[in-house]
């Protein structure tokens, strides 16, 4: 029997939804991970300045990487939306909303890499500056990327909690895939609070880190493999 239209879409938002994943599966940890931590020397203004100038083409793929993600993060959030309103069309747009808040957080947190670079770009009105504080704009700069991306994960922690329960409600997906994404968001949210408030304890979020890659990356593979549930 031939599938239909209406078989199909569901599948296909899925098998969409898994390769969007697998990008920022690619692009987060080179982009938000290796390269802040290639440049960036913790309370050394003039190391991190010269490491930046160092890095060439390396600090600028990396923003095209932050680009590449909050643009998936955009179309994701309207994936996720068409494929589970049906179960809550109200949670859903809730959720929506959550994902697309990260991504506009995401986008305006990129003006801070954006000046790192033009403060060491040496054009003549930056002559203005010492080269100490030209240095220490430029961590300053980083440090408040680094923030920015803190923020951007409290409206993708919020996300998660209500896209787990769409999922666990869903009958397109095992119920503990839903689990799992409710636990990776509360585990998003105890991260983002102890760095604000305590940050000398960010060792005791790792478990909770661990959890919440473990769980998205089931529900990606999920999506890529599976899709939805036949009898959905």
């Amino acid at each position: 029997m031939a599938t239909t239209s209406a078989q199909r879409s569901p599948l296909f938002y899925a098998r969409l939804a898994g390769i969007l994943y697998l990008v920022l599966f690619v692009c987060g940890p080179y982009s938000m991970l290796y390269i802040p931590a290639s440049i960036v020397v913790p309370g050394d203004a003039t190391a991190t300045a010269n490491n930046l100038m160092a890095s060439g083409w390396q600090f600028k793929l990396g923003i095209v990487g932050d680009v590449a993600i909050f643009t998936t993060e955009v179309v994701m959030s309207v994936i996720f939306y068409v494929l589970l309103k049906p179960v809550s069309q109200s949670l859903a747009l809730i959720a929506a909303f959550f994902r697309l808040m990260q991504a506009g957080v995401q986008g305006a947190n990129l003006l801070n890499h954006l000046t790192a670079l033009l403060l060491v770009s040496g054009n003549e009105y930056l002559t203005a500056f010492q080269p100490a504080q030209t240095h220490a704009l430029v961590l300053l700069t980083f440090e408040s990327h680094r923030y920015g991306v803190l923020i951007g994960q409290l409206f993708f922690a919020v996300h998660l909690l209500f896209l787990g329960t769409l999922v666990y409600r869903s009958t397109c997906f095992p119920s503990i895939l839903g689990i799992g994404l409710v636990a990776a968001g509360i585990g998003y949210l105890i991260e983002c609070f102890t760095l604000f408030l305590a940050p000398a304890y960010e060792m005791l979020t790792y478990p909770g880190l661990t959890v919440a890659a473990l769980a998205e990356m089931a529900f990606m593979l999920w999506l890529l493999i599976k899709g939805v549930r036949a009898r959905a």
